[in-house]
């Protein structure tokens, strides 16, 4: 079986979609999505998907790419609350699994993904908070700052994972992070603080972690463990990333090339 085909616009449940092309084979021992490209809330998506046999199931291996996204019309397609970003957004993914059922395949998949801007705004008060500035005691910060770059890399494997960097660069200072999440149990920990010589004097910059539930998590005080610290200095290592992944991430400006021994 070979299928192609095209939509000038698509309604699907809730998906509104136009410029729509599907490429799809089933041939003796493999089902494959070898195209498919949309446009929906101003984003054009592009994913590939293929199901091959292999030991114990049915091996699984996809990847998506967001491409021209506005994060504020996504937001809304979604039906997110507002964010304190705004700007043009795009995406990598990468999946692999093998499962003897759909279930178990999905429980047991490995996912990469890299997050990335370009441009756009950050709320001060995002800066601020993270930076532990010292006007945040006196009055909260108003409006938005230009926001240069933001990376987030996500690495998954059986609805566990961590957020590696999360970096976020403003005209009023710099914001990295890091930080662990388990699906299953809708809890996270994850640590954002400010880069020192970018912020102001009376930026504290000391890390703020968030942690606990998804639903209701706990913020406070916290500081880098050395581990973290030595992390963080290192730059980042995107090497286990799928290779389009990898060069995503590496033409961010936000990316930092790790440190030669």
């Amino acid at each position: 079986l070979d299928v192609r085909l095209g939509a000038g616009e698509l309604a699907y449940a809730r998906l509104d979609a136009r410029d729509v092309r599907l490429v799809a084979v089933q041939h003796p021992g493999r089902i494959a999505v070898e195209e498919l490209l949309l446009t929906a809330s101003g984003a054009r998506l592009q994913a590939a998907a293929a199901l091959t046999p292999g030991e114990g199931g049915t091996r699984i291996e996809a990847s998506a790419a967001l491409l021209e996204g506005e994060l504020d019309a996504l937001r809304r397609a979604l039906r997110i609350r507002p964010l304190p970003l705004a700007g043009p957004l795009q995406a990598r993914l990468s999946i692999a699994a093998v499962g003897a059922t759909m279930n178990r395949a999905f429980h047991q998949a490995k996912v990469d993904i890299v997050v990335a801007m370009q441009g756009g705004t950050v709320a001060r008060s995002v800066i601020e908070m993270a930076s532990t500035n010292l006007r945040a005691l006196f009055r909260r910060a108003e409006g938005n700052t230009r926001l240069t770059c933001l990376l987030a890399v996500i690495d998954m494997a059986a609805l566990r994972g961590e957020v590696s960097p999360i970096r976020i660069r403003a005209a009023t200072g710099t914001v990295v992070g890091q930080g662990r999440f388990d699906l299953s149990r809708r809890t996270l920990d994850l640590v954002i603080g400010s880069q020192r010589d970018t912020t102001e004097f009376l930026a504290l910059d000391v890390p703020v972690r968030v942690y606990g539930s998804f639903a209701d998590p706990d913020i406070g005080l916290s500081e880098w463990s050395p581990a973290s610290r030595g992390r963080l200095g290192a730059g980042d290592d995107v090497s286990a990333l799928p290779e389009e992944l990898r060069s995503f991430a590496r033409e961010n400006p936000c990316y930092r090339a790790p440190r030669r021994r």
